[in-house]
């Protein structure tokens, strides 16, 4: 009876393990995501004990120069003044001089040309809480702009011990920045089985999964 009670017993004990394995599969569950200190105060803070892979200590200085656009002059008028074809905004870059930097570019996954141009040079050119993403270089003829649907700008926007991380990282609807919070499910897409972490805007804390795709090549 002794012995048989030990089996029902380990079995239960392997049931149980193999249960929260399944559970740790299927959520990219992790451990240890904050500890809770002791603020000088007097008063409890959520300080996270892992750095993200991916954060915003502090604003940037965007590339002031822009390369060409690849556009070239693809319905030039007979006298050679004019380049725009029907339905588009622009035919090269010359033709768009509203604002900073104009490039003449193709706008979406819609065919069509419009004018592209820098929104901003730094996070203050931004609506507050609004940071500004910079092309890699001058020798890109991607735009400077506004990461608009972002919630903080840098770390310390979300308070002792917290950061600022991008969502939807490398992603054609991304990225937007946001903060860490105690309620997230992950931190890092190294938490997460087979999908990214990201920022869930229902819920209000990161979790595995919300995808949208690769960038385009």
């Amino acid at each position: 009876m002794h012995i048989r009670s030990s089996r029902v017993i380990r079995l239960l004990i392997a049931l149980a393990l193999g249960a929260w394995v399944l559970t740790v599969a299927s959520c990219g569950f992790r451990t240890a995501l904050y500890d809770r200190q002791t603020a000088d105060a007097g008063h409890a803070t959520d300080v996270y004990v892992r750095v993200p892979e991916r954060h915003r200590p502090a604003g940037e200085i965007c590339p002031g120069a822009r390369a060409p656009g690849p556009t070239t002059c693809a319905c030039p008028s007979a006298d050679g003044t004019s380049c725009i074809c029907p339905g588009d905004g622009c035919g090269r870059d010359s033709d768009c001089r509203d604002r900073r930097n104009g490039r003449c570019l193709g706008l979406g996954p819609l065919p069509g040309l419009g004018c592209s141009y820098d929104e901003c040079m730094n996070d203050t050119d931004c609506p507050s809480g609004v940071p500004c993403g910079c092309r890699e270089s001058g020798a890109s003829y991607m735009p400077n702009y506004c990461v608009s649907g972002s919630d903080c700008r840098v770390d310390a926007d979300c308070g002792p011990g917290g950061f600022c991380s991008p969502s939807q990282f490398d992603q054609w609807c991304g990225p937007t920045y946001h903060c860490h919070r105690p309620s997230d499910i992950c931190i890092d897409d190294s938490d997460c089985i087979g999908t990214g972490c990201n920022f869930d805007s229902q819920s209000g804390h990161w979790s595995c999964g919300g995808d949208c795709g690769p960038v385009p090549p």
